[in-house]
């Protein structure tokens, strides 16, 4: 962890070793949240230890490098503007994985999967026609990699047969099927619009390892006020999943702020390639390691999705 710190750092490592050490650590959190249930480690409770150990994680990475915040804005006297931008952003890191739980729970887990991941169509949008970052680079070639993310995003969860039966189950649950998910797509979705455009407008490379601490303190947090209200206790096993997920969760904002940075804050590239490589990357694991089963239709949207990052890399 000190080499990769300290190569950050020093600009050592390339834009796209960034962009795959990005997509690692985002895949090592889905793994983790398929394993919690098989491990009997109860998700909430370990989201919550998570970001108690992100914090950690965060203040490691301060005293493995002090140098790196040299230049930071941040100051109790006078709080910069992002330092209030992450404190609303934590506090709905815990709300956003409540409620794509909830909709795995109740509309299954493709719905879920598609609304998180078909958000990445709101920081792209933003990047390109509101925020105009690198919007001159994109060619026609780039535009139609772009155009074809979603569709590929969309194939690639899909779970045909499980998605209808679990609607059709209980037909009051219909009326969510819209609700839910579209909360999901807007608040995932904002939330990635929000963190770009923060680390755009308004932090400096110093402020990059300060920024998440905030983010991951606020949401701890607020996971432990509602397991306080609620007067849940946090089993052992729960702790050891939030040691498990903590790691690559703090890595997973920390290398997409540097990620961010080596591309020129350009997240319509960044996103699309991101989120692809997460859902790729995620289902050969889970085929390897769960040995899940996917549908004709996934196949197909495996295979748009490589196409996807071809034509957005050209």
């Amino acid at each position: 962890m000190g080499w990769l710190v300290h190569a950050g750092a020093r600009g050592y490592i390339p834009a796209m070793e960034f962009l795959v050490l990005t997509t690692l650590a985002n895949i090592a959190i889905f793994l983790c949240f398929r394993a919690f249930p098989m491990l009997g480690m109860r998700t909430f409770h370990a989201i919550t230890v998570n970001y108690c150990v992100c914090v950690v994680m965060g203040l490691i990475v301060l005293a493995l490098d002090p140098k790196a915040i040299q230049g930071t804005t941040f100051s109790i006297n006078q709080p910069p503007t992002w330092l209030y931008i992450g404190l609303v952003l934590g506090s709905l890191f815990i709300g956003s994985f409540y409620l794509i739980a909830l909709t795995s729970q109740r509309l299954g887990v493709s719905v879920a999967t598609i609304a998180t991941k078909m958000s990445l169509a709101v920081p792209v949008a933003f990047s390109l026609f509101v925020f105009k970052i690198e919007t001159e680079s994109f060619s026609t070639i780039n535009y139609l990699g772009l155009l074809l993310a979603i569709p590929a995003v969309v194939l690639s969860s899909m779970q045909p047969h499980k998605a209808k039966d679990t609607v059709a189950a209980n037909k009051r649950m219909r009326g969510l099927a819209l609700l839910l998910p579209l909360v999901v797509f807007f608040i995932a979705g904002g939330m990635d619009t929000t963190l770009n455009y923060t680390n755009y407008a308004y932090l400096t490379p110093a402020d990059e390892a300060v920024f998440p601490i905030f983010l991951f303190g606020m949401a701890a947090i607020t996971g432990i006020i509602t397991l306080i209200i609620q007067r849940k206790r946090i089993h052992l096993r729960s702790v050891l999943g939030g040691i498990m997920l903590g790691v690559p969760n703090y890595f997973s904002i920390y290398l997409m702020l540097r990620t961010l940075r080596a591309y020129n804050n350009n997240g319509a590239f960044v996103y699309p390639v991101l989120n692809i490589g997460i859902i790729v990357g995620s289902t050969l694991l889970a085929l390897w390691l769960f040995k899940e089963r996917l549908h004709w239709i996934n196949w197909l949207g495996l295979a748009l999705a490589v196409g996807v990052i071809v034509l957005m890399a050209l």
